[in-house]
């Protein structure tokens, strides 16, 4: 328990930074999620679009690729820092 407790002492803001990055990825996706729609035509071809805001949308696919960006970075931090 205490070597955990140190590693955590030790890495607290890569931690925090790759944990930061899991919530952004998160609300980014429930963004896009919530978003897409689709219908079935009488042709039987499926018809996806975007229901949201252009805005929305970029700021959550930039918010998708860097948070996962950064949780690829700390992680790769933490694997050689140890």
């Amino acid at each position: 328990m205490t070597e955990a407790l140190a590693f955590i002492l030790a890495n607290k803001y890569v931690l925090l930074i790759g944990f930061i990055s899991l919530v952004v990825e998160f609300f980014s996706v429930t963004y896009l999620a919530k978003n897409i729609k689709t219908d079935f035509s009488y042709s039987g071809h499926e018809y996806m679009w975007f229901e949201g805001s252009w805005g929305g949308f970029t700021l959550a696919v930039l918010g998708l690729a860097s948070g996962v960006s950064a949780l690829i970075v700390s992680s790769i931090y933490l694997s050689f820092n140890r």
